[in-house]
């Protein structure tokens, strides 16, 4: 009977839960444009104009050729070094060691950098990937052996927080990584101790402000200020930075990650570029 009563009253918490998604103010709204958004307006973005779903595939490896793009050849006989911050599973920071001769990948969790160290000593790992409820699907993730993995280390860290003794790199990539942060602002505090003069940063985000990452104090952009004009992420970027770097490129790189065989979530990152200026004398 305690057993019964404790399984109905799961089942009632779990149903009042998942209504209660659909009763907000957003759902109605998010509900009412896909329903009667006008596609013909430019309402629902514009990307659809220039890119196709396959222009999602192999975000990762799409980071790693703009940083090699812009980071300029040195004549330099000390080691190039490349800095990815937020690296996830670490298929950028492997990328990177292509073009730079040490690579470091950051990341805040302990089963990402475990999974990296694995991929590193393994070369191959398998994983699943949902495809209905409890099914899954296998797959398998193979480095490319032309690969100097020599060149490459992980180690788990704290963006906001870098490690004092990390030294100077040629490049510097975070991607989609300042909209996760407790305090996006400590990030990019640190950046100009990171990057050599002339050094390459290369930031991608979103721009999708949740309190449950970020305290609202703390966000770069997504809100009204004391005169109630709206601040967007890049202007505070540009307001931060601009003493320390020169804002190069700006464009939009979609991503596309796999939720199950039949839902896949589409974002359109916005790409910046910064050059490392000379300190002020």
């Amino acid at each position: 009977m305690v057993l019964g009563v404790t399984l109905y009253g799961l089942y009632l918490c779990r149903k009042a839960h998942s209504k209660s998604i659909y009763e907000t103010q957003k759902s109605v709204d998010e509900y009412m444009h896909f329903h009667y958004g006008n596609f013909e307006s430019g309402s629902h973005g514009n990307w659809y104009k220039e890119h196709t779903i396959d222009d999602g595939f192999n975000f990762p490896v799409r980071c790693v050729i703009l940083c090699a793009k812009h980071c300029s050849e040195s004549d330099s006989t000390e080691p190039r070094r490349a800095l990815d911050i937020g690296c996830a599973v670490g298929r950028s920071t492997f990328e990177l060691s292509r073009h730079f001769d040490k690579v470091i990948g950051i990341d805040y969790s302990k089963a990402f950098i475990s999974q990296c160290n694995a991929m590193k000593e393994k070369k191959q790992i398998n994983y699943a990937i949902a495809t209905e409820g409890d099914l899954s699907e296998k797959f398998s993730a193979q480095l490319d052996p032309e690969l100097d993995l020599g060149r490459v280390s992980f180690r788990v860290g704290d963006a906001c927080n870098l490690p004092k003794n990390l030294g100077k790199f040629h490049c510097v990539l975070a991607a989609n990584l300042i909209c996760r942060l407790y305090d996006p602002y400590l990030f990019l505090e640190q950046l100009p101790n990171l990057l050599v003069v002339n050094g390459i940063l290369v930031l991608s985000a979103p721009y999708t402000w949740l309190s449950s990452f970020t305290p609202k104090a703390r966000w770069l952009g997504g809100y009204l200020n004391e005169k109630k004009d709206p601040v967007r992420a890049i202007d505070t970027l540009k307001e931060v930075l601009s003493p320390h770097f020169a804002l190069i490129k700006q464009t939009d790189m979609p991503m596309l990650i796999r939720e199950t065989e039949r839902k896949h979530q589409w974002t359109m990152c916005h790409i910046t570029i910064w050059r490392r200026l000379p300190p002020e004398t």
